[in-house]
């Protein structure tokens, strides 16, 4: 599996929703890891952007797989493929998020940092 695009897929069929376009493509552009979440719009129809959770070693490992085998990386995901050691000492959980707002949707991070007492040690 080479996205999150089968997963999220099989969950919108599995779920009876409409997978669009849109969506499909922003999820051809994570990593396979099977945690996502939407961003709706609340004031009417518009852009739907797509996060996905990166939590635990396993998950950060299939992370930095994803990114080694990626050919032509944007600035952002080589600053993350870059960082990614430092984060995955720092953070508990990442979470990547794609803007559906251009053909290269940019890249943003967020991370939920583990508490001090389990990062004094690395």
């Amino acid at each position: 599996m080479n996205s999150l695009a089968p997963i999220l897929r099989f969950v919108m069929t599995a779920q009876g929703w409409p997978c669009p376009d849109a969506l499909d493509g922003l999820a051809r552009r994570l990593p396979p890891v099977p945690t996502a979440g939407l961003e709706l719009p609340l004031a009417g129809a518009g852009r739907m952007d797509l996060q996905q959770r990166v939590r635990g070693a396993d998950e950060h490992r299939r992370l930095a797989r994803w990114l080694a085998r990626q050919q032509d990386l944007s600035a952002p995901w080589q600053r993350l493929r870059d960082a990614l050691g430092t984060v995955g000492s720092l953070a508990e959980e990442v979470w990547l998020e794609l803007d559906a707002a251009t053909d290269d949707p940019p890249l943003s991070v967020f991370a939920r940092l583990k508490p001090a007492s389990q990062t004094a040690a690395t």
